[in-house]
């Protein structure tokens, strides 16, 4: 038997402008120290590592403008059971879900590199556009190309499954998938426009939006990922108020998805930031903390719901808010921001 402890990282930053909110995403949350069996064995001490492997991407201070998509991965550690590590400082990857059967990542932009210990009992399913890599005790590396990714095996079997198909890779082996289909008649690249998509992940904002834009109506699929990536194009193309649509899509159609909560607190932001509308934001954030009581975001959307009320001019709510935050975060960053718009100082 083996006492694992989890240590996570934590960014805090007590400034409540506009500028540190997007860095606040960033933020890494304590969690409880978790207790997991890995067979016989000597005793392991509690991980104190000095580097926290799934700072994921770390946010460039210098650049307010990355999605909220991308940010939620920096609030997690990696667990001594799996890891997931950016392969270079361009690699994005983002922790979905994590609960004691299944791990939940998804490879951003870039490469991603993925370890489960075998014997584990869990998960680790791995998402790169259309594609979902899972693995119950492996090491294997995933980059994202497009909507799909190309997968290398370490060691171990991975199951790759895409829309329409499935395949298992075993190590040493890699490919790329959805496998490419039958070759065709070749079409002139000039006459094929660039997909929105694509453009989003290279952060050509402006060009995506008008690519999406100029679309047809089904180019963005009804899917959780699809949605947020459209609200981030949206948003940082300076066009706020065409974020909303596909971020009340998420909360409303997609609550299950572990996403929902961020789309939430994504609207909640953008609504009392952007757009001026306290009233409607302190409803996004009140939802991002219904959807995901003890999630990440929870602290964060309390904060900011407090705020919402008081600019709304609401201040019974805001107090009233302002009081559960003091006494569920005593030691809070947003402690002094939350008195301030609570009345409470």
């Amino acid at each position: 038997m083996a006492d694992v402890g989890r240590r996570i990282a934590k960014e805090v930053d007590p400034r409540w402008d506009a500028a540190r909110v997007d860095l606040g995403l960033a933020r890494l949350h304590e969690r409880r120290a978790r207790r997991r069996v890995l067979g016989a064995g000597a005793l392991l001490g509690v991980v104190l590592a000095g580097s926290v492997a799934l700072l994921v991407g770390a946010p460039d201070r210098s650049d307010s403008r990355r999605p909220f998509a991308s940010w939620p991965a920096s609030a997690s550690s990696p667990d001594p059971v799996w890891t997931a590590t950016p392969a270079d400082a361009d690699s994005v990857v983002s922790v979905l879900a994590d609960s004691e059967r299944e791990v939940s990542v998804a490879v951003v932009r870039g490469r991603g590199r993925f370890e489960m210990a075998k014997g584990s009992g869990r998960v680790l399913a791995v998402h790169a556009g259309d594609v979902e890599v899972r693995t119950v005790g492996t090491r294997f590396v995933v980059e994202r190309r497009g909507g799909g990714a190309f997968v290398t095996v370490d060691e171990g079997r991975v199951r790759v499954r895409w829309p329409g198909g499935g395949a298992d890779l075993v190590a040493p082996g890699s490919g790329a998938f959805p496998p490419a289909a039958e070759p065709g008649p070749v079409e002139p690249v000039a006459a094929r426009a660039p997909d929105w998509r694509v453009l989003a992940d290279q952060g050509r904002y402006e060009e995506a939006y008008r690519a999406l834009r100029a679309s047809a109506p089904t180019a963005m699929r009804d899917r959780a990922d699809e949605l947020l990536l459209a609200a981030d194009v949206a948003r940082l193309s300076g066009h706020p108020q065409d974020a909303l649509a596909p971020l009340r899509r998420v909360v409303a159609d997609h609550a299950r998805d572990p996403r929902a909560s961020l789309a939430a607190f994504t609207l909640g932001r953008v609504l009392l930031g952007e757009l001026g509308r306290p009233r409607e934001a302190a409803e996004a954030f009140a939802a991002a903390r219904a959807l995901a009581p003890a999630g990440s975001l929870a602290e964060d959307a309390l904060a900011r719901e407090v705020e919402a009320w008081s600019r709304a001019g609401v201040p019974g709510r805001a107090r009233e808010l302002a009081l559960e935050y003091v006494a569920r975060h005593p030691y809070g960053a947003r402690t002094a921001a939350v008195r301030r718009f609570g009345g409470l100082d």
